[in-house]
């Protein structure tokens, strides 16, 4: 029989139905991400002009970390005018939109990094949102990096993006909604209790170092999702302090070379869970999704919003920790 389990971060109830992993499927699945090569693609040593004009390079001539704005930004710089003159409402979209190239070559894959390289690029992430955080528009910064063309990803060349709102999503405000919630009931965090349960339990739990733990959700939506959250409450990325981003790096780079090895050539989303430029908001937690791109969106999780999961999570956990990295 199927389950149905709630997660108590975001409120969402999410279907396990594990044999609809074995049903037939007529059509045949590929979107690809656009053919490119070194000496055409914009993110490559020597085209860089191809690009906007970088906000960041670590190097010159032989740089291996660039950052610069989107030259087809979500959001764009501007006045933030709000309108409410009819029954909708809207407002101009006015944020930052930046491009972070993590690797000067083409065809290198996150996993593949060194852990120096990889310490660098969550170094370089941090110093952004750091800088994007001061300017009074911005409400609320998404960092995020489409792995394959089924997560969105448009350019083969490795690259994150991080993005300076000035509202906040619907998934956002929910979870915050939640924490608080819980925080009026329980006198505690959601997340810092889920934590020590999942320690406890110590059944979906992947990995754990000093300051992070890494796990599949009681409540996954997807196949293989994990999260990685620091087990003492630290609200938002910007409260990491050196010991944080090392140990926080380590296990991340571990995950991801797990992930990757679920399948060939998986496609999978990162996302960092951040609070918003509130600091009236500290009793959220903050976490990171890794989301692999197992399975289609149909017709249930469009009108209801509840999802189908064919993987339990516990069977997850094990995959991933029979994974030899």
């Amino acid at each position: 029989m199927s389950e149905l389990r709630r997660n108590p971060i975001t409120g969402e109830w999410v279907t396990f139905a594990v044999k609809r992993g074995a049903r037939p499927y007529d059509f045949v699945k590929k979107s690809e991400a656009k053919k490119d090569s070194s000496k055409t693609c914009p993110f490559c040593p020597g085209n860089e002009n191809e690009t906007t004009k970088e906000v960041f390079q670590n190097d010159d001539k032989n740089w291996s970390i660039r950052v610069f704005p989107n030259k087809y930004p979500a959001l764009d710089f501007g006045d933030c005018d709000f309108e409410n003159h009819s029954f909708y409402e809207n407002m101009n979209g006015v944020g930052i939109h930046e491009v972070i190239v993590d690797t000067p070559n083409h065809n290198e894959k996150i996993y593949d990094f060194s852990s120096e390289h990889f310490l660098d690029v969550i170094k370089v992430l941090k110093m952004r949102f750091d800088d994007m955080k001061k300017r009074d528009f911005i409400k609320y910064i998404q960092i995020f990096k489409n792995n394959g063309a089924e997560a969105g990803m448009s350019l083969v060349h490795s690259h994150w993006q991080i993005i300076g709102m000035p509202v906040m999503g619907r998934i956002q405000n929910d979870t915050l909604f939640n924490a608080l919630e819980y925080r009026k009931k329980h006198n505690s965090c959601v997340m810092c209790d889920m934590i020590k349960n999942e320690i406890k339990e110590n059944i979906r739990v992947v990995s754990e170092n000093e300051n992070f733990v890494a796990f599949t959700p009681y409540a996954s939506k997807m196949s293989y999702e994990l999260w990685i959250a620091p087990k003492e409450h630290i609200s938002s990325f910007g409260e990491f302090n050196e010991k944080h981003i090392e140990d926080f790096t380590n296990i991340f780079h571990n995950m991801l070379k797990r992930v990757s090895l679920i399948n060939k050539d998986i496609s999978y989303n990162i996302c960092f869970m951040d609070s918003p430029i509130d600091e009236n908001k500290k009793y959220f937690h903050w976490y990171v999704k890794i989301v692999p791109r197992i399975g289609n969106f149909a017709g249930l999780e469009f009108s209801t919003g509840t999802f189908i999961n064919p993987v339990m999570p516990e069977d997850a956990a094990e995959v991933y920790k029979s994974k030899k990295v």
